[in-house]
């Protein structure tokens, strides 16, 4: 015995991906007028966010809100901003996962002086775009 699948029916496809444009917003005491907030300035735009001090960041996020359980949520970097002017990424995540990895990275505030020594300067994650597919969020 076989169904059939009526010809004027389709079937939708899931995508199971998410894809998060995030970008590390720092605060804004370093947009004032003073001389240390344009050393700050100037310090900040000169480093380079590397994969392993995003990996840590997003895992420290996740495991602060989560636990153990968020921190083993599988994500991956799939493009990476080079630019220090912009520290921004993509990130691939299940759609299962969208909320617990906006939860967390939205209510995570961390120092930049934990991962440079010459910068204490209090940064959280923003996120620019969330979709389902990658071409919308380049």
């Amino acid at each position: 015995m076989s169904f059939l699948v009526p010809k004027n029916r389709t079937v939708k496809e899931t995508n199971p991906w998410c894809y998060l444009d995030i970008a590390i917003q720092p605060d804004p005491i370093i947009h004032a007028d003073t001389n240390e907030s344009k050393q700050l300035l100037s310090t900040y735009e000169t480093i380079e966010m590397d994969l392993i001090t995003w990996n840590t960041l997003i895992l420290t996020s996740l495991n602060k809100l989560y636990g153990l359980i968020g921190e083993s949520s599988p994500f991956e970097i799939i493009k990476h901003n080079n630019n220090p002017l912009q520290k921004q990424i993509i990130l691939k995540i299940q759609v299962e996962d969208q909320s617990k990895f906006n939860n967390s990275l939205m209510s995570y505030t961390f120092n930049l002086s934990k991962y440079f020594n010459d910068l204490n300067l209090n940064c959280n994650f923003k996120i620019n775009k969330i979709e389902n597919y990658v071409g919308l969020v380049l």
